[in-house]
This record gives C-alpha cells, structure tokens and sequence, in this order.
C-alpha cells in the first residue's frame, strides 16, 4: 500500500523575483534527488506567498521527507491537509512536478490556503485537483 501526505505552508523565501526563482530552483533540484533515492514521487505548487505539496511513497519515507521540510527555514506555519493510504500514486512519473506562478497564476483563483483553518480536507482536495489537472495537461 502507497502512502501520501499532502500539506501546505507559508512562503519565507525574501529577495527580488529572480533569487525566489533562483532558491525555488534549488529546492526542486534537491527534492528531485531526495526523492529518486526514497522512491517517493509528487508534486509542489508555488503561488509566490505560499507552498503546498502532495508526497506519495512509503509512509516512512514520506513522513522522513515531511520533518525535514518542516525544519527547513524557507517555509514556516506548516499544516497537513490530508495523510493516509493510496490505492495507487496520482504522480507517479514525476520524483517532483512543479507548478509556480509563471506558469499558472490564474488557477490559484481556485486555491485559497486562508482556507486552511476551517476546511483544511477541502483545501487538500483542491490542491490534489488543481496539481493533477496542471501536471498532466503537460504529460
């Protein structure tokens, strides 16, 4: 059985737009690598204020991965949306897909992270949806 967490959290990164895109560049090529190694796979949003990320694998990969962003300083206010089992991975091809706010700011109307706080299973499905739908148009 297959395992995912899906959480979101506040943005810290500070800079002009091109050094946010220069660490968000460094984070991806250091998740990617992390997760080929923990056959872990998903998928990270970025809408510039705020991250939210599904992770799919073995559970204790996956929760490893989870503390280890939650400690990482460029992120704070860290919520879980939803943990549980899977029948099969939703972003199976992909060690991180990435959707930022170049590529797609106009489908954050549908994502509103204040939302956490009194429909955080609502949130994480509208994350689950907006990044399989972003993802796969470009499979």
């Amino acid at each position: 059985m297959e395992y995912r967490l899906i959480y979101c959290s506040r943005n810290r990164i500070e800079g002009s737009e091109q050094q946010i895109a220069e660490e968000i560049e460094k984070i991806l090529i250091s998740s990617r690598r992390n997760n080929e190694q923990h056959n872990i796979t998903g998928a990270l949003l970025f809408n510039g204020l705020a991250f939210a990320q599904v992770l799919e694998g073995p559970r204790a990969a996956v929760e490893a991965i989870y503390a280890t962003i939650c400690e990482d300083n460029r992120n704070s206010h860290n919520v879980l949306l939803e943990t549980g089992d899977i029948a099969k991975r939703d972003f199976a091809r992909w060690s991180m897909a990435y959707s930022g706010p170049d590529s797609n700011g106009h489908l954050y109307e549908h994502l509103k992270l204040a939302d956490v706080e009194t429909d955080g299973a609502g949130v994480a499905k509208r994350v689950l949806d907006l990044l399989k739908s972003v993802v796969h148009a470009h499979v």
